[in-house]
């Protein structure tokens, strides 16, 4: 008997599933990866699938709601763990980027698939993404307030920010001449080389790229 076909306990089965279910949708896209194929893939009975979910939707949303929660919660402590707005800030953003280590195929799931949710699904969804923008958006905040930022709008800026998060799985290869966190830690540099004023004190991000790109 092969592991896939040894005895699960349903919580385990469940998990198994939706861990397959997410790298057909990543691989193949939502509306081409089938019920059928997933199920073949683990060596389950189509029936046995429809056991643990209604359909394909319900898998898919169960991916992407675990990863915005553990994504949301992990943010609230990189938030709350920084002395100042501009710490908090690099650190969350730097373990924001760090996720695609571990969770690149939900993000990727995120940024392309969820359009496929149903709407009381979506409505969930889009809530944790607001609660992540207003994570964002309060940091940057704290820094112009303090006087360190230049001249900008908050809400460019925060969108910005997304822009370089969310599109890092599109372009970022392991194995290149830089690791995933030394390509964070130059984007991040960039960020605050162009969000912080120079004529407000040191610019500690520009001093951590040149450490990088020396490596």
């Amino acid at each position: 008997m092969s592991p896939d076909t040894l005895p699960i306990d349903a919580p385990t089965r469940r998990e198994q599933i939706a861990q397959v279910a997410a790298r057909a949708f990543c691989r193949f896209g939502y509306g081409s990866a089938s019920m059928r194929e997933i199920a073949a893939e683990i060596g389950i009975t189509p029936a046995a699938l429809y056991h643990h979910f209604r359909n394909k939707e319900e898998i898919l949303f169960e991916v992407i709601a675990a990863y915005t929660d553990d994504l949301l919660a992990m943010l609230r402590h990189e938030f709350a763990a920084g002395p100042d707005a501009a710490s908090a800030l690099r650190r969350a953003l730097l373990a924001h980027i760090l996720l695609l280590e571990t969770r690149q195929v939900e993000t990727r799931l995120v940024i392309d698939e969820k359009k496929h949710l149903s709407p009381p699904h979506l409505k969930r969804i889009v809530q944790r993404e607001r609660e992540v923008y207003g994570l964002y958006r309060d940091a940057v905040n704290g820094i112009i307030a303090s006087g360190a930022a230049r001249e900008l709008d908050a809400t460019v800026v925060t969108f910005a920010l997304f822009g370089i998060v969310n599109y890092f799985y599109q372009w970022f290869r392991p194995g290149g001449a830089l690791t995933l966190r030394q390509a964070a830690e130059q984007s991040i540099a960039l960020v605050f080389g162009g969000l912080l004023d120079p004529s407000a004190g040191g610019v500690p991000e520009r001093r951590a790229a040149k450490k990088t790109r020396t490596r």
